[in-house]
């Protein structure tokens, strides 16, 4: 029920917002999608740690404001409960599916809206009758890997359904591993079927339904991009979003911050640092931290380049191997955290040469490595594939092997990609908390962990101490991530064309012919555009008139 309830609320105004950005002339709308951005890449865990505090009864931030009105006590708003759990899923969710359909928005034929608007529809009716049928496909794949998020929620029932014996399926499960002794696998397998099973049923229907009839919009010729004027009514969508902003990243982050500096939790006087003063002194959190940083960084490196060897893999392999290769990597994502956890505890304890992995560092990082891959390969298959074979069959051509021309051309010019991908998997590998809790050791200190252990003990201001520190990190490692990568796109720019095969490599020399510059050397392509004429290759150093 919380899976279907947030994913059908949230995806409304995913739809919503993505509508504003891409067709309406709405204020504000040029910030949405970094404000989206800030609260698709917050780690689940400190969010929903921000919404705990804020939610609290009487000295929860909201319910403090309350009191400013009534003049009394305000138990109006708490975030323990049911309804509380599909207020702060709906909040993250509504991100996550913002970005599944702004793409899809953007591609949509402007034609389609003239011909309503030359045949009578109104803007309402053009809406419902255009925009959301054709937006049928991006929509229902949003609502389905919505649903397999939600399915996966961990987070949010763990700390916000303890008081109101809140269960789901991945609670469940950790419950069944980490409640009972001896722990329950057979229970815990059994659920995790159970969701695998759901899954393939839900993407059955999503091909069957696409399958029904035709969505292309996209045509080779397309007239320029038909913005909505709303009138008046632009300034709801504003309105709207700013309300949803302070919901879900102002408030969560100033009240992290006011709890960081209260002396108990609910204070309103007394603020100081002495909550980081201890934390500090603390000779686990230091642990903690230094381990969060490894794994952030040595698991989000390794998955990228595992990720670029998939990659290479599957652009050179037959056309069928590469599609299942591709979506195979999918996978972990479709699995709730709690049962890949699960089926990665039955690998490590089912054979004798893996049990000595049990609660290590080496099985928490191969965790993580799995649990990245699917936001690792999104990042780099839309790099890769905006790279022109061209490029590379000119490298082979002139004697480079097929990896050498794939890292020496490729690798090279999604170098600003990889970049990125690398810190978003660092994002997610030090935010997650299923694996250091189910896969890691009580004595492998984590921030996640950490965290989720003080604020279990009643030590919110500690926890919430915790958090800035970890989010700070966060801040300073994006902005660090920024400067690196602009300092390396200038010294790829300067660099093209001696070091990078580029688009601008090829100059016309005679009717199907081409000149592609690699390194000191040219390589002469004669009738390499021709398909009725071979390839003929020849070498000859720069002269300076080329």
């Amino acid at each position: 029920m919380l899976a279907t309830v947030v994913t059908i609320t949230a995806k409304v105004f995913s739809f919503y917002f993505a509508w504003l950005v891409a067709r309406t002339n709405t204020p504000l709308r040029q910030i949405i999608t970094p404000i989206m951005l800030i609260v698709l890449t917050l780690p689940n865990l400190f969010f929903v740690l921000s919404w705990a505090l804020l939610g609290q009864p009487q000295v929860g931030l909201v319910n403090q404001f309350i009191a400013l009105f009534t003049g009394q006590p305000s138990t109006l708003v708490d975030t323990s409960t049911f309804g509380g759990i599909v207020f702060v899923a709906f909040l993250k969710s509504v991100s996550f599916g913002y970005f599944l359909l702004l793409g899809p928005f953007r591609a949509l034929s402007h034609k389609l809206d003239e011909a309503a608007a030359v045949s009578g529809a109104g803007r309402f009716r053009t809406f419902w009758t255009i925009n959301v049928p054709i937006m049928a496909p991006a929509l229902g794949a949003a609502l389905i890997m919505g649903f397999i998020v939600q399915l996966e929620a961990f987070e949010a029932p763990l700390i916000l359904g303890t008081n109101d014996n809140v269960q789901v399926i991945s609670t469940a499960i950790y419950d069944y591993l980490n409640d009972d002794f001896p722990p329950k696998y057979a229970e815990a397998s059994g659920l995790a079927i159970i969701v695998l099973l759901i899954l393939l049923v839900l993407l059955l229907v999503q091909r069957l339904v696409q399958r029904r009839r035709s969505y292309e919009t996209i045509e080779g010729k397309s007239g320029a991009d038909l913005v909505w004027d709303l009138g008046s009514w632009r300034f709801v969508g504003t309105a709207l979003f700013v309300v949803y902003a302070a919901l879900a990243l102002v408030l969560p982050v100033l009240q992290v911050v006011i709890s960081s500096l209260q002396p108990f939790a609910g204070a309103t006087s007394g603020y100081s640092f002495a909550n980081y003063g201890a934390l500090f002194a603390n000779p686990r959190t230091i642990g903690a931290l230094a381990n969060t940083a490894q794994l952030a960084v040595l698991a989000g490196l390794a998955v990228m380049l595992i990720g670029l060897l998939i990659t290479f893999v599957a652009r050179h392999a037959r056309r069928s191997v590469g599609v299942f290769i591709s979506q195979s990597t999918w996978l972990p994502f479709s699995m709730p955290g709690t049962a890949m956890a699960l089926g990665i505890l039955w690998v490590i304890l089912s054979y004798p040469f893996t049990r000595g992995l049990y609660g290590t560092f080496a099985a928490m990082f191969i965790a993580l490595v799995i649990v990245a891959m699917p936001l690792a390969m999104r990042n780099l298959e839309p790099a890769v594939m905006q790279v022109s074979p061209d490029l590379e069959e000119a490298a082979w051509i002139s004697g480079r092997s097929k990896l050498r021309a794939f890292l020496d051309v490729v690798a090279r010019l999604i170098i600003p990609s990889f970049l990125s991908g690398w810190l978003l998997c660092g994002i997610v590998v030090g935010g997650n908390l299923v694996m250091p809790l189910m896969v890691g050791s009580p004595l492998l200190d984590t921030v996640t962990r950490m965290t989720y252990d003080m604020y279990s003990a009643g030590k919110s201001p500690m926890a919430a101490a915790l958090s800035c520190v970890f989010l700070l990190g966060i801040g300073v490692v994006y902005l660090v991530g920024i400067a690196l990568r602009a300092v390396i796109l200038k010294i790829l720019a300067r660099s093209a064309s001696r070091t990078v095969l580029s688009a601008k490599s090829f100059e016309s020399v005679e009717d199907g012919a081409a000149i592609v510059q690699l390194g000191d050397d040219q390589l002469v392509l004669a009738g390499g555009m021709d398909q009725n004429r071979p390839y003929e290759t020849s070498n000859r150093k720069d002269d300076g008139n080329a």
